[in-house]
């Protein structure tokens, strides 16, 4: 079998010839893995290709692409309970965003939407502006919460290992006294190790009465509902998602963030995961 040049996109076509190859190849026991290093197509996308047909011949004019249908503007898809439910709650707290109308309807309601139709609807209705960007008047005093645990920021750090190896830095830190709850690597940034650490910080100073994260995909979704924001509605935490090109929200952990990369540019690059581990609780 001659190699295929790899590529971004393959017309139908080429996914066809190249599936009825590795099927026509399979007598000779080729496993999938072997056969993408062959003709030059990720593994994972072909799992996906072969899963959409069920690795059947017959089958494989389903690879045709179906356009999705778009939602037109103004349309809402809840249903008339949910959008009632909605304007209730809008009603009665008039300063409730997207964000806070979807957490209480998953918490009181056991009602899972996303947060971009609440978001949807509410425009239609005219009861949401969009964010505007205005130019901020620099200032000296910084914003900070007035005990400690009152308020914690939370965000992920990413570097790289002298091998070329992706590692996350995952930091939690108290607004009001820039301590630094925890700060730990993870291998792979996943809401579960996300979660684990911010675990292991209430388990060891309490609960804080706020959160404050970026809109990272291991924090929110805005899809669904997920499981790092059920914890913090059990936990009765306050969430904040700060919003994107709003990095001066975060700016005491983002200062930490530079302190750990002149320590790291002072001492060289890390070779493994556990040696820093090791060297992040020195600097910590």
């Amino acid at each position: 079998m001659a190699p295929i040049c790899r590529r971004s996109h393959y017309l139908f076509q080429e996914k066809k010839l190249i599936l009825e190859r590795y099927l026509s190849a399979d007598q000779y026991k080729v496993s999938l893995g072997e056969f993408a290093k062959v003709c030059g197509v990720k593994y994972n996308t072909l799992y996906r290709w072969g899963h959409a047909i069920d690795w059947d011949i017959t089958r494989i004019e389903e690879l045709k692409r179906k356009k999705r249908k778009k939602t037109k503007e103004g349309e809402s898809q809840l249903g008339e309970a949910v959008e009632a439910k909605i304007l209730t709650i809008k009603g009665e707290h008039v300063n409730w965003g997207p964000l806070k109308i979807k957490q209480y309807l998953f918490r009181h309601e056991q009602i899972i939407v996303p947060q971009t139709s609440v978001y949807k609807f509410l425009k239609a209705r005219g009861l949401v502006e969009e964010r505007k960007k205005v130019d901020v008047v620099p200032h000296d005093r910084s914003f900070e919460y007035e005990s400690p645990m009152a308020g914690v920021q939370m965000d992920l750090l990413h570097l790289t290992l002298a091998t070329g190896v992706a590692i996350f830095l995952v930091t939690l830190l108290d607004d009001f006294s820039r301590f630094v709850l925890s700060s730990r690597f993870i291998p792979v940034k996943t809401m579960d190790n996300v979660t684990e650490l911010f675990r292991g910080v209430v388990r060891k100073y309490g609960v804080m009465d706020t959160l404050l994260t970026d809109c990272g995909s291991e924090f929110v979704s805005w899809q669904k509902f997920t499981r790092f924001e059920e914890l913090l509605v059990d936990l009765d935490v306050q969430y904040i998602a700060s919003g994107p090109d709003k990095k001066e929200n975060q700016g005491k952990i983002e200062r930490w963030h530079q302190t750990v990369r002149d320590e790291l540019r002072m001492r060289g690059p890390l070779d493994y995961s556990s040696e820093a581990q090791l060297w992040i609780q020195d600097v910590w």
